[in-house]
């Protein structure tokens, strides 16, 4: 696998190899180093990822920022403080006059603040959409 046969121990990947993680397990006697077993996941014979990355696709496709996508993606994995952040970084970009636009992202800082169970802050960007 190497050019350097024993001088390095690498092993090197395609850049869209996907793994599924089978076990993560904290190192005994270290306090920050955890040690995950993945296992190599087969795309074609894989039908729960295949369906996965096209309901991503999909859902993300369909906005028209690269920067509404990730933090929609964001947003999606759970990344609520991340996807805020984003979506605040937007908001400061738009037109004033693009209500369209605006409606769109204080509906998505609202869903953000509802996840983050800030019930006042979601309620005050859904509100504001009317």
């Amino acid at each position: 696998l190497s050019y350097f046969k024993n001088e390095e121990k690498e092993i090197l990947f395609t850049t869209h190899t996907v793994f599924r993680i089978v076990d993560i397990q904290q190192i005994k006697d270290e306090n920050k180093i955890w040690q995950i077993y993945l296992k190599l996941t087969k795309n074609q014979d894989d039908i729960q990822l295949e369906q996965l990355t096209k309901h991503l696709r999909e859902d993300i496709q369909l906005l028209s920022n690269p920067w509404e996508c990730l933090a929609k993606l964001m947003l999606t994995i759970g990344e609520f403080d991340k996807a805020e952040k984003i979506y605040e970084n937007i908001l400061e970009n738009i037109s004033p006059n693009d209500y369209q636009q605006l409606a769109f992202i204080y509906h998505q800082l609202g869903c953000v603040h509802n996840e983050k169970r800030n019930l006042d802050k979601s309620r005050y960007f859904f509100s504001t959409i009317n």
